[in-house]
């Protein structure tokens, strides 16, 4: 498998020990690969939520968490609320509007591999912008996410 570096190993052994179901569900597993690049972890892994919303770092937003009871006692509901400017749209936090234009690529290509979102991005505009390291974690990402499928002939060795 492909890391850019020692640290993102560690941080994705981190995240696919510590996020629900990485280690069996390949939109989990991607999820934790991307999470675990060095510029993006330091900026997600401390954020409250983390745990119960891999994706919420990424969004200004009120922590809307409550105790409830049932009959095996007490627990914490987590849950947020995305703040929004005037125009309806989600505020992006300090953490995220510092990434870099590739990083942030990334991170839109995750979330169409995590669940098919519909979102901002473009693939040709990804590949004029990210430089052979980030091709390199694209490759890996696709490989993750396809785990699951067996295409005959294919086999891709990133080095």
């Amino acid at each position: 498998m492909y890391f850019i570096n020692e640290s993102h190993r560690k941080n994705y052994e981190h995240l696919v020990n510590m996020v629900f179901r990485a280690n069996t569900d390949p939109e989990y597993k991607v999820l934790s690969y991307i999470l675990a690049l060095p510029d993006i972890y330091a900026r997600c892994i401390n954020d409250p939520v983390f745990h119960d919303f891999p994706h919420a770092w990424k969004y200004e937003y009120t922590d809307t968490s409550y105790t409830s009871h049932d009959e095996l006692g007490e627990f914490l509901v987590v849950d947020f609320e995305v703040n929004k400017d005037q125009n309806q749209q989600p505020i992006y936090s300090k953490n995220y509007k510092s990434l870099s234009s590739g990083y942030k690529k990334l991170l839109y290509l995750v979330d169409n591999l995590f669940n098919s979102s519909n979102n901002d991005f473009n693939l040709m505009d990804a590949l004029g912008t990210w430089d052979d390291q980030s091709i390199k974690v694209y490759y890996q990402a696709l490989s993750i996410r396809l785990e699951n499928i067996k295409i005959d002939g294919l086999n891709v060795i990133i080095n």
